[in-house]
């Protein structure tokens, strides 16, 4: 169910009085996860790396006798398996003070850093080296992107060429430099990193028959970044790399407080009324990048009997969450792939226009000698 997996982590804390009225606490982590898997026939790379190819007539394993244009099912997972190796390295640090104020009143002063990065490496089969490797001349293809503009291109001589008339389950089927020939890898990175100041403050007001009127104020200021790194040579149609990468920085400070208003207590409780709350707060948030904005929000507690359990809770308020880096980002997309079961949210990320229309490239992985007109990259957003 769960891949190979190697964990170190370390977690400590620390609580220390230093005079009567204040005391210093802090707490932080260190985790470092590696895992290696193969990858399941419902992620991407599959793991059955199928290709269905034309074959080139000058090929040595073409049959003798056999017809032109042979169109050939393969499996390449059991000869290049998509074998992923992945890294996540955690840390995290908060330290702060705590006060002890007139009249009851408590403070809190903290500081926090946290960072968070992985990075994944994945294997797989490069379909136009595969055309290549089979003996097919690859056309040029234009500059898109970061990918610059190639002429024609053939295997090298060196590499011997890849034989799918052969049954890699009993012999070795093809050398290990044409493999490594037609393999690609795909590594991606990504890391981000906050950075948040705060101070709050709470403790009673006055005293009402219902109990203690409290309130609590407090206030924020936050730094973040993120950075996400791809290299990518399974898709492309060359074995040149290209490179995707985005970085991006934000920073918002927050204010905000509450009051809870005590109607009823203990000490004048009456029938069917065991115990009335009232809260109010409001937050601002100021983004660096998306603007401001102030939330309200109103509610009751109404304990009707402490004995059977039977309690009423109603609020109303209003929210905001500024959008994250990967819903603003063109080339980061949320995945999420079950085990043991199919896909069930698509990809969202950068990909290459495939149609099946004359110079495609499933039109090529049919027939590799088909002219090639150009690429379109478009932003799929399923």
């Amino acid at each position: 169910y769960e891949p190979a997996q190697q964990h170190n982590a370390f977690v400590e804390t620390v609580d220390q009085r230093l005079t009567k009225d204040l005391s210093f606490f802090g707490e932080g982590y260190y985790s470092n996860r590696r895992a290696q898997f193969l990858n399941l026939a419902n992620q991407s790379p599959a793991s059955t790396q199928d290709l269905q190819v034309q074959v080139p007539t000058r090929n040595p394993y073409y049959p003798v006798g056999a017809p032109t244009n042979l169109v050939v099912n393969y499996n390449m997972g059991l000869e290049v398996p998509p074998f992923t190796a992945a890294t996540e390295l955690a840390d995290r640090y908060l330290f702060g003070l705590n006060i002890d104020l007139p009249g009851d009143w408590k403070g809190r002063i903290y500081y926090s850093e946290t960072f968070n990065g992985t990075h994944t490496d994945t294997h797989a089969v490069n379909p136009n080296a595969v055309s290549a490797a089979l003996g097919w001349t690859i056309p040029a293809g234009f500059a898109a992107g970061t990918t610059p503009a190639i002429g024609t291109w053939t295997k090298p001589g060196a590499v011997p060429y890849l034989n799918l008339f052969c049954d890699p389950r009993t012999v070795v089927c093809n050398a290990q430099s044409t493999l490594d020939y037609v393999t690609g890898r795909r590594l991606s990175t990504a890391n981000f990193w906050f950075n948040e100041k705060g101070i709050n403050f709470d403790g009673p007001l006055f005293s009402l028959p219902g109990g203690d009127v409290k309130a609590a104020v407090g206030a924020t200021y936050t730094s973040e970044r993120w950075l996400y790194q791809q290299f990518d040579n399974t898709k492309v149609p060359s074995l040149l790399t290209p490179q995707l990468q985005e970085s991006k920085g934000a920073q918002f400070w927050a204010v905000f407080t509450q009051l809870n208003i005590p109607l009823v207590g203990e000490a004048n409780s009456f029938l069917l009324v065991d115990n009335l709350e009232f809260e109010a707060s409001w937050r601002h948030d100021q983004y660096s990048d998306v603007g401001g904005t102030s939330n309200p929000k109103i509610g009751f507690n109404w304990t009707i009997s402490r004995d059977i359990g039977l309690f009423v809770r109603g609020d109303w308020g209003t929210s905001f969450r500024a959008p994250s880096f990967a819903e603003q980002s063109a080339i980061v997309g949320n995945v999420i792939s079950g085990i043991n079961i199919p896909n069930f949210v698509s990809n969202r990320a950068v990909t290459i226009d495939c149609g099946a229309g004359a110079g495609s490239l499933s039109d090529r992985l049919q027939n590799p000698g088909a002219g090639f007109i150009g690429w379109a990259g478009v932003v799929g957003q399923n």
